[in-house]
């Protein structure tokens, strides 16, 4: 049976709950934040915080055999992610260039700093070459890159406040800045571009758990966003759930758009489609 969150405000939609699969137990403890491939065929995670500061800083890499279906998902390999900082704590957040030649990593430190790194072979994450760095907003967790690869987001931890920066294209370096929203809670744990770079989705606690959608007045820039939730849909459950880290793709053969976000309580990972009237 299909799963419907119905949307409100903006005329409105719903999110349809059409695959859960199970995370290999591989993975050290949870996952603290993910990204799926534009092209359907990888996951990227990285772990929650835990005892061991070695583990804190893995991030682990998936295969997935079906296209997009996060049933087929299957471990490939994790590593200690390299930085140039010696008391990492967490990897709060993940991002991978859409042709696999990049990955972008949130560290936090005394601050959070933004790394890049280029990819051998692509997609791969068994070898990491350092390039740059910028210092992020202190508290940063979570993230997701423009498809233009000029703007970065991220959500403060608890606090209101979405921080962004712009760079050269896939650059790592660049100001961060904050905006303060008054429609998302101090609990919000995920954020992503829609796959046309038009609006931002944000995880956010509304007394249940919800996917909050806000428009941007020019494509791909953040500092547009327009503090109104244009739709609000619920996180349909078949079960319990505390989730973290949302990753939305377009799938161009089925002309879906699909949304993912980790289930902490029983280490799966959700796969809607989000779908507007």
């Amino acid at each position: 049976m299909k799963l419907l969150g119905h949307g409100r405000g903006g005329g409105g939609g719903m999110l349809e709950l059409v695959n859960s699969g199970s995370i290999p137990s591989t993975t050290v403890v949870g996952i603290f934040d993910l990204y799926i491939s534009t092209n359907g065929k990888k996951m990227y995670a990285t772990t929650s915080r835990i005892s061991s500061q070695t583990n804190q800083q893995r991030i682990y890499e998936y295969d997935i055999t079906t296209d997009y279906d996060v049933t087929t998902i299957s471990y490939v390999r994790d590593i200690n992610i390299p930085t140039i900082l010696t008391n990492v704590t967490q990897i709060t957040g993940i991002n991978i260039k859409d042709d696999g030649q990049y990955l972008y990593a949130l560290a936090i430190e005394s601050s959070t700093y933004l790394y890049k790194y280029q990819m051998s072979p692509a997609y791969s994450i068994a070898s990491l070459t350092y390039i740059d760095s910028s210092s992020s907003q202190p508290g940063s967790i979570h993230m997701d890159v423009a498809r233009d690869g000029r703007s970065h987001i991220s959500i403060k931890n608890s606090s209101a406040v979405m921080t962004y920066k712009d760079t050269a294209s896939w650059g790592g370096d660049g100001v961060w800045n904050d905006i303060a929203l008054s429609s998302i809670s101090t609990s919000a744990k995920g954020i992503a571009f829609s796959s046309d770079g038009s609006k931002i989705y944000i995880l956010d606690y509304d007394g249940s758990w919800v996917i909050k959608e806000f428009i941007l007045g020019t494509i791909n820039d953040p500092s547009s966003i327009i503090d109104v939730v244009n739709r609000e849909y619920d996180l349909v459950l078949d079960g319990s759930i505390d989730p973290r880290g949302i990753s939305i793709v377009y799938d161009t053969i089925s002309g879906e758009e699909y949304l993912y976000v980790i289930n902490t309580s029983d280490s799966s990972l959700r796969q809607y489609i989000i779908t507007q009237a």
